[in-house]
């Protein structure tokens, strides 16, 4: 009688013990939520920080706007002091934005964004999200606020066999680091 008795409470202390946990990280759990939307959307920060950086593919060719309001287009390190240097600058909702230096316009687009659209130098100042790839420092840069025509779209190389090869948005592939962006920090 008293081993059934032992095996009894066993299983209610082990009940009990499984309560307590699971309360604690509930209670756990509640407190990071009410912490998160107590800082809201303002603390929210890109994964790399503001600052100046040359943004390129791993074959060394760099973003450049060669006029303002030009095409983006990928380059080897050539130029002027700045046309491949770009201003990355965090919003409150956790955007960013990509001001080229020499030319004082953002990488952007004109009017609506869809798939072929051209990334050229824009006078407003146009959002991006920045969303980590497999590499260090890499990053897609993607047109926020959720799919457009079926699918998200991201910076990339535009298909036309032209040279400089010019940017354009597509079709978001988030396991190609091939679409991803390298951001080389500018002290």
């Amino acid at each position: 009688m008293t081993e059934p008795m032992s095996r009894r409470r066993l299983l209610g202390a082990t009940a009990a013990a499984g309560a307590a946990a699971l309360l604690a990280a509930g209670t756990a759990a509640a407190a990071t939520t009410a912490a998160a939307r107590a800082t809201g959307p303002a603390a929210r920060r890109a994964p790399a920080p503001d600052g100046v950086y040359a943004i390129g593919r791993p074959e060394e060719e760099l973003l450049t706007l060669l006029e303002p309001r030009d095409s983006v287009v990928v380059l080897h390190p050539v130029g002027q002091p700045g046309d491949q240097e770009w201003q990355l600058r965090t919003l409150a909702n956790g955007n960013v934005t990509l001001r080229n230096l020499r030319r004082n316009t953002y990488a952007g687009y004109e009017g609506d964004p869809r798939r072929g659209r051209f990334v050229v130098g824009t006078d407003r100042p146009v959002e991006w999200s920045l969303r980590q790839s497999a590499e260090p420092y890499t990053f897609h840069v993607v047109v926020p606020g959720g799919p457009v025509d079926g699918a998200e779209l991201a910076l990339d190389l535009s298909p036309l066999l032209i040279y400089p090869p010019r940017t354009a948005l597509a079709e978001l592939r988030p396991y190609d680091v091939r679409q991803a962006w390298r951001f080389h920090f500018h002290e």
